[in-house]
């Protein structure tokens, strides 16, 4: 591969060359007009894209690794399988970018502006993300192992079975998120928004989720085993044929929640509200913390085996 200069890249550009498997490790373009180039496998490690307007540009299978893309322009771009471990993104716009399978480990990513991108199959493991957009993409099968997201937008995304096994969320919006399927084994989720969400058959077994809302939420056999519940609101939830054993649930609210068929055995109670709650068929072996009144309340409404 040849090693390119920015003035020949620019150069180049404006008279429509393709930059296909380009040796251009740590260049700097930026503050560059880089809109519908083709940098398709080039090797731009370490590259300087700074404030460069990059739209409906393809970097497919391109080496983006410790790239500096700070106030970048990726709206409707092609990232498709590219590599960007360890890349620094603040304030880049992803509107509508495709990144499918992209590689995003060990990313540090701040203000990101990323609604209706698509990421499916993409990882990004070990990445660090504050104050980003997120809205309507689509996140199906993603990696999210180890991450720590703070004040993330992503009302209305696809994660279906995504996986996220030690991840942290804080004050994370996820309403009308769609998580089917999705595993987040050992996770943290605090003060933090899913109403309306769908979780059907998601698993958030010995994971902790503390202040957050999952109003109206559908859980339907989800798994949160061995998890800690505190302060979480399930009002209007469907949790039929959940599976919390082993789970403790700290001043939760279940009012108006289905938990039909449920299973709760050796659960741990404390201040919770079962408020015109749907127990039928609830299985409460060894649940402990419960007062007398609300075990009564339960066997004359249909819950199993308490005592």
């Amino acid at each position: 591969m040849t090693l390119f200069s920015r003035e020949q890249v620019l150069k180049g550009l404006k008279q429509g060359q393709s930059f296909y498997q380009a040796e251009l490790s740590r260049i700097d373009l930026h503050n560059t007009n880089l809109d519908k180039a083709k940098f398709v496998e080039a090797y731009l490690k370490g590259a300087n894209l700074s404030q460069a307007s990059c739209k409906e540009a393809d970097f497919t299978k391109a080496n983006l690794m410790f790239a500096i893309l700070l106030g970048t322009n990726l709206t409707q771009a092609k990232l498709c399988q590219t590599e960007l471990n360890g890349a620094t993104l603040e304030e880049v716009n992803f509107q509508e970018l495709d990144a499918n399978k992209a590689n995003f480990c060990d990313t540090r990513i701040n203000s990101l502006n990323a609604p209706l991108s698509k990421l499916a199959n993409a990882d990004l493991s070990e990445s660090q993300a504050t104050y980003s957009n997120f809205s309507g993409s689509n996140l199906n099968y993603v990696k999210l192992n180890k991450v720590n997201y703070h004040q993330i937008n992503l009302s209305g995304v696809q994660l279906c079975e995504a996986i996220g096994f030690a991840a942290k969320f804080t004050k994370i919006i996820l309403r009308e998120a769609n998580l089917g399927k999705a595993k987040f084994i050992q996770s943290t989720l605090i003060e933090s928004d899913l109403a309306q969400a769908s979780l059907i058959s998601a698993d958030f077994s010995q994971s902790q989720l503390n202040k957050v809302s999952l109003q109206q939420a559908d859980l339907l056999e989800a798994t949160l085993k061995s998890a800690q519940l505190r302060e979480v609101d399930l009002t209007g939830a469907s949790l039929f044929s959940v599976n919390l054993e082993g789970a403790a649930l700290s001043q939760v609210n279940l009012s108006d929640a289905n938990l039909q068929e449920a299973n709760l055995e050796n659960t741990i109670w404390e201040g919770v509200d079962f408020s015109r709650c749907d127990v039928t068929g609830a299985i409460f072996t060894n649940a402990q913390g419960l007062s007398e009144e609300q075990k009564q309340w339960l066997q004359e409404n249909g819950a199993l085996n308490v005592s």
